[in-house]
């Protein structure tokens, strides 16, 4: 099951979940978008998906959600949390409203999904709890992102106690830390950057380049190939730790 599948990361990891020969659930608040992936699953690898859509800040929605994806697989065997609200500005400048926003999705939206989905995964003592975290506010930190990278540390947090809680259990959880991506999100966060100082996307995306070691922007299809094997038999025994896949960016 993967939240936010309507686009960029998700839909890319829904896809190569599928194209290995799992059974998937796509979500997202939008249902026309996770219809398409859907769709796009169905007819380019000959799998199975089902689209739920849904808010996972809104427990209704969760509760939702659960039933839905476990009425049409019969149960969730890997959870991938990768819904999340973006959020860029200086910490003065970032409103009550701003925080509260993001961490409704980050934060208790992550936690609300799989509080509703790990018990079963514990019960049948097997499960994969994949969390997509950002590496470089998620691990490190930047100026102006003070909302968005407490949140990203708090995915992390999250991710490093519950792996220990559900060590003994058959149940992996990991976080899936991403660096610069070349997403529809990443080329909006560099216009609102852009705009804000005054200069251009082009000059910001090049200040991006310049920040990773391989000079260039991570592809969704790399992060996605980084979550199908936190979720394969290989990766059995890795458990609370963060997979980076950011190009060298954080080293």
């Amino acid at each position: 099951m993967i939240t936010g599948a309507g686009r960029g990361i998700g839909r890319a990891i829904a896809l190569a979940f599928a194209a290995a020969g799992a059974r998937v659930v796509v979500n997202a608040r939008r249902a026309s978008d996770i219809e398409a992936v859907a769709s796009e699953i169905e007819r380019e690898t000959g799998g199975e998906a089902h689209p739920v859509p849904g808010d996972i800040a809104s427990p209704d929605d969760v509760d939702r959600l659960y039933r839905e994806a476990t009425a049409r697989l019969g149960g969730i065997e890997t959870l991938v949390n990768n819904a999340g609200r973006f959020h860029w500005g200086p910490f003065l400048e970032t409103s009550a409203d701003d925080w509260h926003g993001v961490f409704a999705v980050n934060v208790h939206g992550t936690a609300t999904v799989t509080h509703k989905f790990l018990p079963s995964m514990l019960h049948g003592q097997f499960g994969r709890i994949i969390n997509v975290a950002s590496t470089t506010v998620g691990r490190f930190g930047a100026p102006n992102f003070s909302v968005y990278a407490a949140s990203e540390h708090a995915i992390i947090g999250l991710t490093k106690c519950l792996a220990l809680e559900t060590a003994k259990a058959g149940v992996t959880v990991n976080a899936l830390c991403v660096g610069l991506v070349d997403t529809e999100q990443n080329e909006q966060a560099r216009a609102k950057i852009a705009d804000h100082q005054g200069t251009n996307p082009d000059a910001v995306k090049q200040a991006f380049l310049n920040s990773i070691p391989m000079g260039r922007l991570v592809t969704v299809d790399e992060v996605a190939a980084g979550a199908v094997f936190l979720a394969s038999r290989e990766a059995q025994a890795i458990t609370g730790i963060c997979l980076d896949v950011a190009a060298g960016r954080g080293v």
